[in-house]
């Protein structure tokens, strides 16, 4: 039997769900964030698409995690994330180097003094990086949701 956690219903009421119940919920909400991400590709913003791509990668690996009993960590790092999730299921080792190359987006999507020659965020990220980072992002949901989906926990 699986242990049961608390967590809030759209009321704000107590209520007890699987570990696999929540991980559901949140990769769905994960799923909705890639329409974020699609947002700031019409509009151009480059450097937040990168960095909201870099973000739902994040937030649905953390969807496994918790599926797995790991709990939500620390960790900043969507490689580090792919990797502890590998340990646990060898199949997210196709992922890791997805999640490194998201990795450089984590401060200099942000971060002014992150870039070289003074470049600022906005200037510095192009539509193929967002593109890419998109597409990365895209892959590590699907693949997340399969593995959510799969899990006998």
């Amino acid at each position: 039997m699986q242990q049961k956690l608390m967590t809030e219903n759209k009321d704000g009421e107590l209520i007890q769900i699987s570990k696999r119940e929540l991980a559901e919920r949140l990769i769905g909400g994960v799923e909705e964030s890639l329409e974020t991400i699609h947002n700031l590709l019409k509009t151009e913003d480059w450097s937040r698409a990168c960095f909201w791509s870099l973000t739902v990668a994040s937030q649905a690996l953390e969807s496994y995690l918790i599926c797995a009993g790991k709990g939500r960590n620390q960790v900043e790092s969507v490689g580090k994330m792919a990797q502890m999730c590998a340990e646990l299921e060898p199949e997210f080792s196709q992922i890791v180097r997805r999640g490194k190359y998201l990795d450089r987006y984590y401060n200099t999507t942000r971060y002014p003094d992150a870039l070289p020659y003074g470049a600022m965020p906005h200037q510095w990220f192009n539509e193929d990086d967002a593109q890419e980072a998109m597409r990365y992002a895209a892959e590590i949901v699907a693949f997340t949701r399969r593995r959510i989906a799969a899990d006998n926990r």
